[in-house]
C-alpha cells in the first residue's frame, strides 16, 4: 500500500511540473536573461572599444564645433540636429544583430524556455548601462 502511494505522489509531483508553461517563474527569467545578455555586452571587447572611440571621436568634434556658439537659435538647432543624427545613427547599427539573434529567440520559444515578454524586456535592460556609458562620453 506505502508503494502505491508513492507512486501516486510521484505522478501527481510530475502532472503539477508539467502543468506550468515554463520551468522558472517570469521573474526568474527575467534575471537569467538581464545577466545572459549583461554577459554577452561585457564580452563582445571589440565593440565596446569602438563604441567608446565613437562617441569621444563624435563628442570632440560637436564640441569643437560648437565651442564658444553664441546664443543664435541657428547654433542650437544646428547641435541639435548633429546630437540626433548621431544618436540615430547609432541605434540604426543595432538593429542587424537583432535579426542574427532571432534564431536563438525561436529556438528558446519552441522549447519554452522563458516568456517572450522577458526577452524583450531583458534585452532592453541590459542596454542601460551601455547608453549611460555613450551619454556619458558623449555629452
Amino acid at each position: 500500500v506505502e508503494n502505491k502511494n508513492k507512486d501516486i505522489e510521484d505522478i501527481d509531483t510530475v502532472r503539477k511540473w508539467h502543468a506550468s508553461r515554463f520551468r522558472c517563474t517570469s521573474y526568474q527569467s527575467l534575471k537569467l536573461l538581464i545577466s545572459r545578455e549583461c554577459l554577452l555586452w561585457w564580452r563582445d571587447k571589440a565593440a565596446i572599444k569602438t563604441r567608446v572611440a565613437m562617441d569621444l571621436i563624435m563628442g570632440i568634434m560637436a564640441g569643437t564645433l560648437f565651442w564658444q556658439g553664441s546664443d543664435d537659435p541657428t547654433s542650437v538647432v544646428g547641435i541639435l540636429f548633429q546630437s540626433m543624427l548621431f544618436i540615430s545613427l547609432g541605434a540604426m547599427m543595432k538593429v542587424p544583430p537583432l535579426y542574427t539573434t532571432r534564431g536563438i529567440l525561436y529556438k528558446h520559444q519552441d522549447a519554452n524556455f522563458f516568456p517572450t515578454w522577458t526577452y524583450i524586456l531583458g534585452r532592453s535592460l541590459s542596454g542601460v548601462p551601455a547608453s549611460i556609458i555613450d551619454g556619458l562620453l558623449y555629452g
